[in-house]
């Protein structure tokens, strides 16, 4: 213990002597080059020797030079691999700033609060270049990037800022790429410098880093290439795509994807006769005369849907994930770092997909996190425990159906902290907005059946299951000490044996009446029409469906328990018939507690007589209420306002048989007695 400490408090004071060092500069003088149009500069920096540590001393590109102002060794930028690099676990140029403290005073790493990446020197004026590269960062908020050009490699007050470079997190938004000209910038007339990156965090309670990387210098053409090239509506043979043309004057462009070429003289422009199932990459570059070309636009990659899948009554679509791989299934992330993927969390078989939200997120990846790290993670906060992606269907054919189309799933959905709400669309065409189904919160560590009606079938249909992650929401972070609790620290979402066809041939349970209610407790039952058990959703007056209690029962009548008392409240059944064969959800029955308290009394109720054959007087302590009569179908017969202490029921047209009857007092106090008609 003695010698721990005594190394915690050597580490400590060298980091104090640290923070009074200067700047640290490392230069590489080389000849400079020049930029023609057939020699452009490229760096990618997979041919140095990079680290996997922001914390480990690494080495820097040939003809690159670096100002460093922290005083923690090992933090100068450097050629690094891991997790924040545009492309993740390729080698780029990592630059850190800012600094991470103990308890908030106690220094541990000081990165510096500017420090510069320069690249080498080039003969040309710089508004005669243009530079392209793409970014990653570990922060959306505490760190800037700058782009400019240094006239002094070893003297950080001789830079000029050109531009700031937008923010794009790792755990957002991994890959982003820029393109400037630096014609467009007034410093860079006539100006012969040395183009830098600066990295500013001036935060004093975490470090933050930038990653630079596929850095491309060419001259700048008068043709201009066309910048945002995009994709949409992909389906199995075609895809939308779009750009910005570089200036208002051009008309023509040449379209370049997987080694095939064609012209557009529009944009938007669909490219057809695709293969299904392909991974494409597509450039674009604007035609300004015979033989003169612009470059060819940042590339755009994308995959084209599988063949849709035809779906008729006999015929159902079923996924069980059994190969252990998507295939079909597109994921999209939309925000945070987390995706849908195979399993072996499975409700039948040997795989299921899942969407799992880690609480420390990439730091529990590859590399075990360090101090550094999770004292970084809690300057970041704002971003942490986010995300949300998308889980897309094959493109299905419903137009075989000519019964109401329906999808079923298995879902188990357990959350640690972090709730996840999962929410089911459906779109008519790739093309479709997204039409809203269903949303469950409700967590449990088994699986649920859950069952949709389809609306709308097409011949291009698609389903999406969407995970949410709430941070506003958090709960209590002493929930980790639960021993209840998931030990993975994660909120995962578990799907599995999912089916869209025709729906099956399973009744909706009939004649739903609630009796005996009472303080906390009231009996539903129902006419069981042909399945052989049943499931009970009931909550308060107006929730959500997939957000209730549910109870399941293989009895025709169930007992709800734990009600509060004088509350209104809905109640929904649904039928199972085996083989994954449910029933649509009944229509709402309403019931309201009862309430006793020191106004309360017992109804004492009873009919004479009973049996009875024409007539029967109800008796109970009650006097001014409603009598309700059902039959054995849970149909209500008649009604009548209760009339003293004493009501007369007139039985004649009714069939023999066996009825109940409820009385219900003002003060919602009731009772439920069983008549026979002779």
């Amino acid at each position: 213990m003695k010698k721990s400490l005594t190394l915690f408090l050597v580490a400590i004071v060298t980091s104090l002597i640290g923070l009074l060092s200067g700047n640290v500069l490392k230069a590489q003088p080389c000849t400079p080059a020049t930029i023609t149009s057939t020699s452009l500069y490229t760096e990618d920096f997979t041919a140095y020797g990079a680290v996997t540590d922001l914390a480990t001393a690494g080495v820097m590109p040939t003809c690159y030079d670096y100002i460093y102002s922290g005083s923690s060794e090992g933090y100068e930028p450097k050629v690094f691999q891991g997790n924040y690099t545009p492309t993740h676990n390729n080698s780029a140029i990592a630059i850190t700033s800012g600094m991470t403290t103990l308890f908030g005073f106690i220094p541990l790493t000081n990165a510096g609060t500017n420090n510069y990446v320069i690249l080498p020197e080039f003969t040309n004026s710089l508004d005669e270049l243009q530079i392209l590269f793409s970014t990653s960062m570990s922060t959306d908020t505490a760190g800037q990037l700058t782009l400019g050009f240094i006239t002094d490699p070893a003297d950080a007050s001789t830079f000029t800022a050109l531009t700031t470079v937008p923010s794009n997190s790792f755990a957002s938004n991994r890959y982003a790429m820029h393109a400037f000209k630096l014609g467009d910038y007034a410093q860079c007339a006539n100006m012969h410098a040395r183009l830098a990156f600066c990295w500013t965090d001036a935060s004093t309670s975490a470090t933050s880093t930038a990653c630079i990387d596929d850095i491309t210098v060419r001259l700048k053409l008068d043709c201009e290439e066309p910048a945002d090239v995009h994709v949409y509506a992909i389906s199995d043979n075609s895809v939308n795509v779009d750009w910005t043309p570089g200036n208002s004057s051009q008309t023509q462009w040449e379209i370049e994807y997987n080694g095939s070429t064609t012209i557009a003289t529009t944009h938007p422009f669909s490219l057809t006769g695709l293969t299904p199932t392909t991974d494409y990459t597509i450039r674009v570059r604007t035609v300004c005369g015979t033989n003169e070309f612009s470059y060819w636009s940042i590339p755009c990659s994308f995959r084209t849907a599988c063949t849709p899948v035809s779906v008729d009554d006999a015929n159902p679509y079923t996924e069980t994930f059994t190969s252990n791989i998507l295939d079909c299934w597109l994921t999209h992330i939309d925000s945070g770092s987390d995706d849908w993927e195979v399993t072996n969390s499975a409700h039948s078989g040997s795989y299921g997909v899942t969407y799992s939200n880690s609480l420390f997120g990439d730091l529990l990846g590859t590399n075990e996190p360090s101090i550094m790290d999770i004292l970084s993670m809690f300057g970041g906060m704002m971003n942490f425990g986010t995300g949300s992606s998308y889980l897309i269907s094959p493109i299905m054919d419903l137009t075989g159906l000519t019964m109401p189309a329906r999808l079923t799933f298995y879902r188990r959905q357990q959350s640690l902290m972090i709730p996840l709400t999962l929410q089911v669309y459906y779109r008519t065409s790739p093309t479709s907005n997204w039409g809203y189904l269903a949303q469950y919160t409700t967590t449990s560590s088994t699986w649920n059946l859950e069952s949709i009606s389809l609306p709308n079938p097409s011949a291009e249909y698609q389903i999406a299951f969407v995970s949410i992650v709430d941070m506003n929401n958090m709960g209590d972070i002493m929930d980790m000490m639960n021993p209840n609790i998931n030990p993975d620290l994660g909120s995962t979402i578990d799907l599995d044996d999912i089916r869209v066809g025709a729906s099956t041939e399973c009744d909706v349970p009939a004649s739903i009446i609630a009796y005996n209610i009472g303080n906390n407790s009231a009996t539903v039952s129902w006419v069981p029409g042909n399945a052989s058990s049943w499931t009970v959703e009931y909550g308060p007056t107006g929730f959500a469906h997939g957000n209730g209690t549910t109870a399941p029962t293989s009895n025709h009548l169930y007992t709800i328990t734990g009600l509060n008392p004088q509350t209104s409240y809905d109640v929904y059944v649904r039928g199972d018939c085996g083989n994954n064969m449910i029933s649509d959800w009944s229509p709402v029955t309403q019931f309201t507690t009862t309430y006793t308290g020191i106004n309360g009394y017992n109804l004492n109720a009873r009919v004479v007589p009973n049996p009875a054959t024409d007539h029967c007087t109800v008796e109970c302590a009650a006097t001014s209420g409603e009598i309700t009569l059902f039959d054995v179908c849970g149909q209500q017969v008649l009604s009548a306002p209760i009339a003293g202490k004493s009501t007369d029921i007139n039985l004649n047209n009714l069939s023999e048989g066996i009825y109940m009857l409820r009385i219900t007092a003002d003060d919602h106090t009731t009772a439920t007695v069983k008549i026979i008609k002779r």
